[in-house]
Formats: C-alpha cells, structure tokens, sequence
C-alpha cells in the first residue's frame, strides 16, 4: 500500500463520519473503496493483514471493537496531520508537507531501524546493494524510494543511493545506535528477567482468556464453556487457548504479551508449524498490559502474514548438529589447537 493511499482512505472514513455521524466500519470501507473508480488499485484486504508491522496503517488509522473481522475505523491525530497536508487537486502525489510530516515521525520509527540494517558504505557513500534485498525490504525500497524520496533515481545495476539531503538523518542515527553499548546481564538477573517475563506472560493469557469468553458469549451464549485456556495444561500445543470462531470452526489462539510499547514478539518453530498447519483458524491475540484496560490485537494467518513479507522474521537461536564421523574429526581438531 501506498503512502498516497492514504489520502483516499482518510477522506472515505471522514466522509462517511460527516454524512453518518458514526464511524465506518471495515466492511463498508471496503465496499466504498472497491466502487470508487478514483482508486483502482487499492487493495481493502490490507487492513486486515497490515497491522503494525510496516508501522503505517496503525499511524494513520486505528481499530475499534477488535471483535471480529468488520471492525470500525477511526483516524489518528497523525492520520489527520497527514491528510490535512494534502494537495486536494492531486491526492495521487504527496505534497511535500506530507513527506516532512512522515520524515519528522519517521526519525523515532522502526522503520528507520530497518533502512539501517540495509545501508553500507561505499567510498563515502550510503547504499543498498541490490543482491541483499528480501521481499520486505523491496517493498521498503519502493516507499523509501518513490513517495520519501530518500533514495535517489539512478540507473546503477548494483546499487541503490540514498539522497546526500538525508545523511545527516543517517548520522544521527548511527551515532545513537553507538551508544547503545551492550550492558553484560549476570545469571541472578537473566533468572529475574526470565520471571518477570512468565508473570508478564500469564498475565497476558488470563486477559486474553477473559476477552475470548465474552466475545464467544456474545455470539453463542450457550457455548462459553468452548473456550479453553491451554496454557493451563500444556506448553507445547503450539497456542494457549482454544475457541471457536463465528462460523462454529475452531479458533486456535497463541498470546504474546508485552509491557511496553513495542510492535515485536517472539513465536516458536513448534508455534510457527502449528500456525501453518491451521492457516485462518490461528491467531496472534498480542497484549500490551501497560494500557488500561488492554484490548488483544488480533492477527489472523501469521503464515499468510509471513510468506506476503508483511513479518520481518529474525533468527535468534540456531541449533547445531553434527554425525559422529565429524564429532571424531571435530575432537581432533580441539586437541590440534590446544597443542599449539
């Protein structure tokens, strides 16, 4: 989806709130955007796989009454900045007030993380090699490139160039990341950490536990008792709760919890299996328990998720492996350098 996008998005949900007095709701959203011949190219299924991981549809937009697939539609402060930014002559273009709107909020954003991970520099100048692009990092190219502007057009087969107007940007950047020195966490305080962790985590379990139950109660008063909380039981299932969905199909839901700010969790191999074993019917309910009252973010698929690069997956661990016809070759080669 396109920065620009948003422009037409914005202006169908204000719309519909002046016309209605009522906020919009996903389904009509997408029903006014797919007759709108001013926006063919729109894809309406992005509010539903977009979520924070490109940090751009939370930005603009927020979710109301997460219960179901047909939630409502709010714009954000930083939704009505933007659009009121815009160039109602020629909504297909950012105006340059809007690309210093996205700049400014860009320079505390992950986003910014992620374009710094791709840039290396060559003879005094920061580029992106080409070859060591994923499919998310094109698709940050293409924002980066086409409506930011960072990156400059040239014909450059190896190289992508970022603009000399955002070294500085750059700079700053990479003198922070600097002082972010890696603090050595003694044994008392990973097992103090790792606590914390699983009380933060149950916390989160017994929050989502609660909301599923009333939002199963909702639809099927009779079927509470259809909702089970797993992590009771197991911790090897692949999810912590068992529901059911709209459609009377099981509902299979992994809870990640964080207390603070943060549009990042960890998830198994044994989860990520099971996820893909149960495609629509797995669910990502993530908590933030410093909010009052906190809501479940729900994310559906995180297999389909993954495979259209809208998850960046990070490998933390790696498991080694080898035969016994190496582990000989592998003793000898520890006594060879201790000999030395």
């Amino acid at each position: 989806m396109y920065l620009w996008e948003f422009n037409y998005a914005i202006q169908k949900v204000l719309d519909y709130k002046e016309k209605t007095n009522k906020d919009i709701s996903y389904i009509v959203l997408k029903n006014l955007i797919e007759q709108s011949f001013d926006f063919p190219k729109f894809n309406p299924d992005i509010f539903k796989y977009y979520g924070e991981e490109l940090h751009l549809f939370n930005f603009f937009m927020k979710s109301k009454n997460e219960f179901s697939e047909n939630f409502y539609i709010e714009i954000t402060d930083n939704g009505i900045q933007f659009y009121n930014l815009r160039n109602d002559s020629n909504l297909k273009n950012l105006t340059n007030g809007q690309r210093d709107f996205i700049l400014t909020k860009f320079k505390n954003s992950s986003l910014l993380d992620d374009l710094l991970k791709m840039v290396v520099v060559i003879d005094k100048k920061y580029v992106i090699e080409r070859n060591f692009i994923n499919d998310y990092q094109k698709f940050l190219i293409s924002l980066l490139k086409n409506e930011l502007k960072i990156i400059e057009d040239c014909n450059n087969d190896d190289f992508f160039f970022i603009s000399r107007r955002f070294y500085p940007l750059i700079n700053e950047c990479y003198k922070k990341m600097k002082k972010k020195k890696k603090r050595r966490t003694t044994e008392k305080e990973l097992l103090e950490k790792l606590d914390q962790q699983r009380i933060i985590g149950r916390e989160g379990e017994k929050i989502a536990f609660a909301y599923e139950k009333k939002r199963v109660k909702e639809l099927f008063p009779d079927f509470e008792d259809k909702v089970k909380p797993l992590y009771e039981v197991f911790v090897n299932a692949g999810y912590d709760i068992e529901s059911i969905n709209s459609d009377g199909t099981k509902r299979y839901i992994e809870v990640k919890t964080s207390n603070k700010l943060s549009r990042e969790f960890f998830i198994s191999r044994n989860e990520l299996k099971v996820a893909e074993e149960k495609k629509e019917d797995y669910w990502i309910y993530f908590i933030n328990i410093s909010q009052k009252n906190p809501i479940p973010k729900m994310i559906r698929n995180i297999s389909y998720l993954k495979k259209k690069f809208f998850f960046n997956l990070t490998p933390e661990k790696f498991k080694v492996t080898w035969d016994s016809e190496n582990e000989i070759n592998f003793q000898d080669y520890i006594e060879e350098i201790a000999q030395e």
